[in-house]
């Protein structure tokens, strides 16, 4: 097989946060800030670490803005749910002795406990968050990690994201990439990435990893 290792983002891709992070957003901007910003924008921002985020929506307050945030999200982790075929395909893929990394812009304690919410952790060789590495997505650097991690060269993997900074993270490090077509983000936005692959459910993937030999 030429594919013998998959990256995985996971808020947008493996995990449906996205209600969560709007609601959680809109709570911190207007608990702290007074103020509000629309959805649009916020989506925008899908993919860059939470740190990142709250400097330019808070300046001097970023710190007080990320602390309500987090609050806020702890509280609701009702919000979260799967992805289209996230579960069947981690399955399926382990099965196949793929090799898989979780490559995400969240810090690792909290991607860790929303992976253990649906018992995903065991299904991940390795776990690269904005601790792992000095540059962060769209850097390839994260995508240049996991892919040593796993004991493979870039171009065996596959980086499967939600959004532009994924895309480009991994085919900046010669990754193969597929996003998703559940994203919020702008398809345009997407394909201006030029993904090797646009999937609707995970579960495409295991097809993609057979007819790459």
């Amino acid at each position: 097989m030429k594919i013998q290792g998959i990256l995985f983002d996971l808020d947008g891709t493996l995990l449906n946060t996205n209600e969560l992070n709007f609601q959680s957003f809109e709570y911190a901007l207007d608990a702290v800030l007074h103020t509000t910003v629309s959805r649009d924008i916020l989506t925008q921002t899908f993919g860059k670490p939470l740190q990142s985020i709250m400097q330019e929506l808070g300046g001097p307050q970023w710190q007080e803005l990320r602390q309500a945030f987090l609050d806020y999200a702890h509280s609701h982790e009702e919000l979260i749910s799967l992805c289209p075929g996230a579960a069947e395909a981690l399955v399926q893929l382990q099965a196949l002795h793929i090799r898989m990394a979780l490559v995400t812009s969240r810090l690792r304690q909290s991607a860790l406990h929303d992976l253990e919410l649906f018992q995903l952790t065991p299904y991940f060789n390795t776990f690269i968050t904005p601790e792992s590495t000095i540059h962060h997505k769209p850097h390839p650097e994260p995508a240049q990690k996991a892919a040593l991690e796993l004991k493979l060269l870039p171009g065996q993997t596959i980086f499967v994201g939600d959004s532009n900074h994924d895309l480009q993270c991994g085919k900046e490090a010669g990754c193969l990439t597929a996003a998703v077509d559940y994203s919020l983000l702008d398809p345009v936005l997407l394909r201006q990435c030029q993904p090797d692959y646009h999937i609707e459910n995970l579960t495409q993937l295991i097809k993609i990893i057979q007819q790459e030999t």
